[in-house]
């Protein structure tokens, strides 16, 4: 026997009209909710890299306003933050070593 007649092809479907207006609807519905999920996203990340006064009076919708490094570097300033990111790796290592004990 030959590798091609070994496979068995799935036959085509054709869709009704019905189906074909379902898909359309349901892609649509998700592409909305798609949409709706990301641009909050996409608004903290360009907010984050726009000028402070700029976010603040809504000047920021698409595109950054001002570029500007000033929030992360105030962020990434304290001590604090950095002794969090320790205590968490810390925790997380002897968490994991305990559980795999």
């Amino acid at each position: 026997m030959q590798a091609n007649a070994m496979r068995n092809p799935k036959p085509k479907i054709r869709q009704s009209a019905g189906d074909r207006i379902f898909d359309i609807v349901n892609i649509s519905i998700w592409i909305v909710i798609l949409i709706l999920m990301i641009y909050p996203l996409y608004l903290i990340i360009i907010a984050s890299v726009s000028e402070p006064d700029a976010v603040k009076n809504g000047d920021v919708m698409f595109l950054p306003v001002d570029f500007s490094w000033m929030g992360y570097e105030a962020v990434f300033g304290h001590d604090e933050l950095w002794n969090s990111y320790l205590n968490a790796i810390i925790y997380t290592v002897a968490g994991t070593a305990l559980s795999v004990i």
